[in-house]
């Protein structure tokens, strides 16, 4: 885990617990290990978790975040933990949002802003 929240992020803490630990739970699924940064100033807090599983082919990123959604041969899950990050993200005026990585595996990212509209 790199860097760390400097304030109190003022929002449902079981959703966003949820919701973190859907992302967590993803990438220790896919990967054997998640690498953590957390990025948080007065304008947004932002959890990074990549992973060294095989990533997610370009033209199915989106699909990801359909309910029941998994890539062929892995049927690790119920295909719903990105969709309902997704959703509590969206539910507190945030993102999640996903990145192939050069070297392998795969970026998501949590974008929460502290004001939401």
């Amino acid at each position: 885990l790199q860097g760390r929240a400097t304030s109190p992020y003022h929002a449902k803490p079981l959703a966003l617990r949820r919701c973190m630990g859907n992302l967590i739970d993803n990438a220790l699924k896919y990967g054997t290990n998640a690498h953590l940064r957390i990025d948080d100033n007065e304008q947004a807090f932002v959890l990074t978790v990549d992973d060294e599983g095989p990533g997610v082919p370009e033209q199915r990123l989106e699909q990801v975040f359909e309910p029941h959604f998994r890539l062929a041969g892995q049927q690790q899950g119920y295909g719903l933990g990105l969709g309902i990050a997704r959703s509590i993200a969206h539910s507190h005026g945030g993102e999640v949002s996903l990145q192939n990585l050069r070297v392998g595996g795969l970026r998501v990212t949590l974008y929460l802003p502290r004001n939401a509209d």
